[in-house]
């Protein structure tokens, strides 16, 4: 059951934290490209 919940928890971070990277290059991208 733990390891259950940690795979949960570590599934939900590893999402998250590839929206925000492809957020933050969307960003970048397109603040480079605008000019």
């Amino acid at each position: 059951m733990v390891s259950f919940l940690i795979f949960k928890a570590s599934l939900f971070y590893d999402i998250h934290v590839k929206r925000e990277s492809e957020y933050c290059v969307r960003i970048v991208f397109f603040s480079h490209h605008s000019d």
